[in-house]
């Protein structure tokens, strides 16, 4: 569901302050991408970041890479609103669920900050302090983001996004199962306490 919004800002101050964030990021892109996320596309007011995990394989020295997020940030507004962020498919760009969760570990129970259905848009956001979604959320009225625009950054969302969706996947667990139509084969990326 896309969510039209009120111009409040200027798309042109938008536009700059969003080149500024852009390049912020583009100087420490290499260590980013070394890590596992980049900017995969950009257009017009819209940046879409992908993250990567790396994940251990048996045969081999070379860990299996595994793109676990893609999501597309909106700097409408910006930077009165808070960036918004959607979680897409990485091929086709559309909304979709990850293939993961947003796993946080406090006192070592995983916590997903991952929840399936803003009451605004209807897709699956992440509940993550300087999006959009957390600051329009009806649960989070007092967190107002214009205390927080000062220390976010596209540069540090993505970071939380790596972090909660792709550093801490470690494995993949496979299921084969027998049934009347056959076999049935079943992958799913293991995430755990990094």
């Amino acid at each position: 569901m896309l969510v039209v919004s009120p111009q409040l800002v200027d798309p042109e101050i938008s536009r700059r302050k969003l080149e500024r964030q852009v390049k912020e990021f583009q100087n420490n892109a290499a260590r980013y991408r070394e890590r596992g996320y980049w900017i995969a596309f950009q257009e017009g007011l819209n940046v879409y970041v992908a993250a990567a995990a790396r994940i251990p394989m048996s045969i081999g020295p070379i860990p299996f890479p595994v793109v676990t997020a893609c999501v597309r940030f909106n700097f409408d507004n910006f930077d009165l609103w808070a960036p918004s962020l959607t979680i897409v498919d990485f091929f086709t760009l559309q909304p979709s669920f990850p293939l993961v969760g947003a796993m946080e570990f406090a006192e070592g129970e995983p916590l997903n900050l991952l929840i399936g259905q803003h009451p605004q848009t209807q897709l699956p956001f992440l509940c993550l302090p300087g999006v959009r979604e957390y600051h329009t959320h009806p649960q989070h009225t007092g967190d107002l983001w214009l205390l927080r625009r000062s220390i976010t950054s596209l540069s540090s969302l993505a970071e939380q996004v790596w972090m909660l969706m792709a550093r801490n996947v470690v494995g993949i667990r496979l299921e084969l199962a027998r049934n009347t139509a056959g076999v049935n084969l079943s992958l799913q990326l293991v995430q755990a306490k990094m």
